[in-house]
């Protein structure tokens, strides 16, 4: 059953229509996925009072329907609303997110634990009294693995060098069986989280709320608060991108399109501490003009440090062959290819066959510097290009544009 609230002072009767689409394949069935229920003229709807609340009781939900789906809700005179598409002549319309899950005794099925060294939290993240789990949030699936992620407060923990008692909050990024996949600590000059934001006994991370995308940059955001900081404290924190995007200009169409936007098919590297370019690498939004999108966002580090001799390495000469030398780090267990292009021809496209320069880089480099050999500067080549350089152990990476599974693009 689902109760909803509504008006109607048409002078007619008018029907209260829902669907929900139990099978997810798109389409509300009115067989199967329908609820009706008549609305009289002069129902009016009064928010805190039972007027104007009416009850849809809908078909049972069919065993084998789990997972997100969509709902829809139509209240009209017009006999044409009793369909879930197509215009009608008077009412309103209204979609809603649905989840669908299995019945539960309430009893335990099974368990995690999570604490220092358990459940795939770090050895050595916690000490003793750092309260772990004074709170706890819901933040979604941050890194777009399927899986919902947390952040849970450490109300007395100290940070590095810090004052006990400031406490900190860990983001934690789960797998599906409940266990820590990765963590990032957000505490005084750590995870982000300005050096100086915290005293001792502060208790930040005592509440930690989820606020969904606060700041519309397609990455969720929170809340955390610091009961003890003088008379209270909540600090908004709008979470960085875990992609790394590149910089070159993207126009939409034509010379100087780089498709380096994500709505353009451009770049993206699902961030890894084990595998980038130079000595850092952050999350960012999208591209700008002047090549250097990550530079100006406000992330920091700046990740923009990936080649050895920038200047020397990309004033090129027609005729000779360009060698651009990397700073490389890959400790993913696996092999992974360095791939660089130039634009030669100035056109917008990266082009693989006469543009690009490979190398392999093995597991187990740290700040190696690899150097890619270009093809010949074509004789009628002058003036002002772009460069792109790509790591990732996802073959993905060896193409100038897509999203690869690790690693980090630079410009």
């Amino acid at each position: 059953m689902r109760a909803g609230l509504v008006t109607n002072t048409t002078g007619s009767a008018a029907t209260l229509s829902g669907w929900i689409d139990y099978n997810a394949d798109g389409v509300f069935d009115n067989a199967t996925e329908r609820a009706q229920v008549a609305v009289p003229n002069g129902t009016i709807a009064t928010p805190g009072t039972t007027a104007g609340v009416v009850t849809l009781t809908f078909p049972e939900v069919p065993l084998g329907s789990i997972g997100q789906t969509y709902a829809r809700f139509r209240l009209s005179t017009d006999t044409a609303a009793a369909s879930p598409t197509g215009a009608a002549s008077d009412g309103e319309v209204e979609d809603y997110v649905a989840r669908i899950s299995l019945p539960s005794t309430g009893t335990v099925g099974s368990q995690v634990k999570i604490s220092n060294g358990q459940g795939g939290l770090a050895a050595g993240s916690l000490d003793a009294s750092d309260f772990f789990g004074s709170s706890v949030a819901s933040l979604g699936d941050l890194d777009g693995y399927g899986v919902g992620d947390m952040a849970v407060g450490a109300e007395n923990d100290e940070s590095t060098g810090g004052d006990p008692g400031e406490g900190a909050v860990y983001v934690l990024l789960m797998n599906s069986n409940g266990t820590v996949n990765s963590q990032v600590k957000i505490s005084d000059g750590e995870g982000g989280l300005a050096a100086g934001s915290l005293d001792g006994g502060d208790s930040f991370g005592s509440a930690v709320a989820s606020l969904g995308d606060l700041d519309g940059d397609g990455v969720g955001d929170m809340a955390v608060g610091a009961r003890d900081d003088g008379t209270g404290a909540v600090y908004v924190l709008s979470l960085a991108s875990l992609l790394d995007f590149g910089d070159a200009p993207d126009t939409g169409t034509g010379a100087g399109n780089y498709n380096t936007l994500s709505t353009d098919s451009g770049p993206a590297h699902l961030i890894d501490d084990q595998i980038f370019l130079g000595a850092n690498i952050d999350g960012e939004s999208e591209a700008n003009a002047d090549a250097d999108g990550d530079d100006t966002d406000g992330a920091l580090p700046d990740d923009e440090d990936g080649l050895n001799h920038p200047l020397a390495d990309l004033t090129l000469t027609v005729g000779a062959q360009p060698t651009v030398n990397v700073i490389v780090t890959n400790t993913t267990g696996s092999a992974a290819t360095l791939s660089g292009w130039i634009d030669y021809n100035a056109d917008g496209v990266f082009d693989n066959a006469t543009e690009r320069a490979q190398a392999a880089v093995a597991d187990g480099s740290t700040g190696d510097v690899v150097t890619l050999t270009f093809p010949a500067v074509p004789s009628l080549f002058v003036g002002t290009t772009y460069a792109r350089f790509l790591l990732s152990s996802d073959t993905a990476g060896e193409n100038p544009t897509g999203l690869a599974a690790d690693g980090e693009v630079e410009a």
